[in-house]
């Protein structure tokens, strides 16, 4: 049996074993390269429509909500409007109202899995411990809080039933925890 040039030594016995792997890691990285292709078309359209002001997903700048499709045989919960009281109390936001021009979620909008209790103080004088001797006042984070960027933040338990209302997007302020460790003189 002649072999090319281009053929490895490979012992007969694993010369089938031995294509079927470098055929199937070709097709692998080929489909590689075109997903890639095609997430990096897809961002680059996304970003065009966004810097021009279009709809996304080539929605009409100018067009209007016609309602939303329900679910065959299953009940839906109110979104955009607040329901339940204390540890009950949701809100799922409504997200026929995000557009290219409305990415954040107004506070009064952003979605509420679990209110809080009208029977906890208001928080003036809570403090947060960390381990045993590392101990910060709420008011000294406050103070030392930042923009930390626009983030997305989404529930586990987003369902079809919510609309999937349990997703809402923001502009942060906070305190990165390595300088509350920092601050709480906790080493990692």
């Amino acid at each position: 049996m002649h072999e090319s040039k281009n053929d490895l030594n490979v012992d007969p016995s694993q010369r089938e074993r031995f294509l079927l792997t470098r055929i199937g890691r070709a097709d692998r990285s080929q489909n590689r390269r075109q997903f890639l292709r095609v997430v990096a078309l897809s961002a680059a359209g996304l970003l065009t429509e966004l810097e021009l002001g279009v709809g996304i997903a080539g929605a009409e700048p100018n067009g209007r909500f016609l309602g939303l499709v329900e679910f065959q045989d299953e009940k839906s919960a109110p979104v955009g409007t607040p329901i339940g009281a204390e540890l009950d109390g949701r809100l799922y936001t409504d997200l026929s109202r995000v557009s290219a021009r409305r990415l954040i979620t107004p506070v009064s909008e952003f979605f509420v899995r679990t209110r809080v209790s009208g029977l906890l103080s208001d928080g003036g004088q809570w403090q947060l411990q960390v381990g045993q001797s590392g101990r910060l006042e709420i008011p000294s984070l406050r103070a030392a809080s930042r923009k930390m960027g626009t983030h997305l933040m989404e529930c586990a338990g987003n369902v079809r039933l919510t609309r999937f209302g349990l997703i809402s997007v923001a502009d942060w302020t906070g305190v990165p925890i390595d300088e509350v460790l920092d601050r709480a003189r906790v080493k990692s």
